[in-house]
């Protein structure tokens, strides 16, 4: 048998074999040598077959059990049919269908089209620009399955499918599938099922669709796109572009320039090193800014979420929007405003900027010091009168102390309470460190 097999592959130029068995009549190997550029159609038995082709672009039909499909040389079509079958494309443009089974299809060189059908697949596209694709839709002939019986077969099925070098296109389907891009710049979609999608080196596109799904985008500009579910995104080093998209998701921007967008749900985002773009989007939202002048908001939907926002180091502007959000500055020269809601702002070692317009709610600074500004809208809330300008004084004369900290009523329901602070020590503040705008 081994001698057999070495025989097979031996690299005549236009060499096509056939080696297999019919059930009940033992072994058969059948072979032929063509001359030119000939091309062939060759199908398998209904046992086990070894079809092998060498140069030219042939057509390799499994037929039976599970079969051994060689395509060696050319640009050849594959087709694997019933069984779990074991397909090669070789080198050129190759055209492989796995058919029904559990099937292991390898496109190896050139830009090949891999198509794994019903079962649990294992695609590998290998060198050049590929396809690895497992939906219902690219299916040809779905194993004469309906929608519905094709559907709760892949439900239950993990297919894993690796793109190799270039830059490959990888599609998942129903089941909880497994994606690699590996080198390339690669697009990765992982359809419905709570999928793993991993773009490896380059600039890959990176989309989970329904799911509970994780996305890693390693190393280069990625975009990653959650989709429906509770997902897990990572940007990984590079300037990412993230969207989570609903679900409360867990995020991660990595090192580099990223923008993030939360989506609706309540998410947990690490925007990593660099200057940073963060919305948190719709719900209550936990956000860390790292290293970098950051700026963090929560505009979509309004912002109608109560989040949590860390500056840590950096100079970070911090946008809290509606709701009663909480926001700390960390280190850095910062700047915070806390939007409609009663929000508490801390703006951390630095000379931070504290903010408010008009019907802002009720918030609570924690830190005003010698080194923060004070700016408000020039005539917040109509205080200022028929002049429609607030003065120092104005403020002043709305200060109440409340014995260690102290109360600016700044009209309209709206106030900003000043802790550690005396009326004194904010009436001197006042004098130097207000600004309007």
């Amino acid at each position: 048998m081994d001698q057999t097999y070495a025989t097979l592959v031996t690299g005549l130029s236009d060499f096509i074999a056939r080696f297999g068995g019919v059930p009940g009549a033992g072994l058969r190997f059948e072979s032929a040598v063509f001359a030119g550029t000939d091309s062939v159609s060759v199908s398998g038995t209904e046992g086990t077959d070894l079809l092998v082709s060498s140069v030219n672009g042939n057509e390799l039909v499994g037929r039976g059990a599970s079969d051994l499909l060689l395509g060696l040389g050319g640009a050849d079509s594959i087709f694997g049919n019933s069984g779990s079958d074991v397909a090669f494309g070789g080198a050129g443009t190759d055209l492989i269908l796995g058919g029904l089974g559990d099937d292991l299809l390898i496109g190896g060189g050139g830009a090949d089209s891999l198509h794994g059908g019903v079962g649990a697949n294992l695609l590998i596209g290998g060198d050049g620009d590929d396809v690895l694709d497992v939906r219902w839709a690219t299916d040809p002939d779905r194993g004469g399955l309906s929608f519905e019986s094709w559907r709760a077969t892949k439900l239950g099925a993990t297919d894993e499918l690796h793109g190799g070098d270039g830059n490959d296109v990888l599609e998942g389907s129903f089941g909880n599938d497994l994606l690699f891009g590996d080198a390339g710049e690669d697009s990765l979609r992982g359809q419905d099922g709570d999928d793993r999608l991993d773009g490896g080196d380059g600039n890959d596109s990176l989309r989970g669709d329904a799911g509970a799904d994780t996305l890693i985008g390693g190393a280069g500009n990625d975009e990653l796109d959650g989709g429906l579910g509770a997902d897990l995104l990572d940007g990984g080093d590079g300037n990412d572009r993230i969207a989570a998209g609903n679900g409360d998701d867990d995020i991660s921007g990595g090192a580099g320039q990223d923008s993030i967008d939360g989506g609706y749900g309540n998410d947990r985002i690490r925007s990593g090193d660099g200057n940073d773009r963060v919305d948190g989007g719709g719900g209550d939202d936990l956000i860390w800014l790292g290293e970098g002048n950051d700026l963090a908001a929560a505009t979509e939907d309004f912002g109608r979420g109560d989040d949590v926002i860390f500056g840590e180091g950096g100079n970070d502007t911090l946008y809290g929007g509606r709701g009663c959000d909480q926001l700390d500055g960390g280190d850095g020269d910062d700047v915070l405003n806390g939007g409609a809601g009663d929000d508490f702002l801390t703006g951390g070692a630095g000379c931070d900027i504290f903010q408010f317009r008009s019907a802002y709610g009720f918030d609570i600074v924690s830190d005003f010091t010698s080194e923060d500004r004070l700016i408000l809208t020039r005539n917040i809330n109509g205080i200022g009168g028929e002049t429609g300008r607030v003065s120092v004084e104005d403020l002043i004369g709305r200060i109440t102390d409340l014995g260690g900290d102290c109360l600016l009523d700044l009209g309209g329901g709206n106030a900003t309470l000043f802790r550690g602070l005396s009326a004194a020590s904010l009436e001197d503040l006042l004098q130097t460190n207000l600004d309007f705008f």
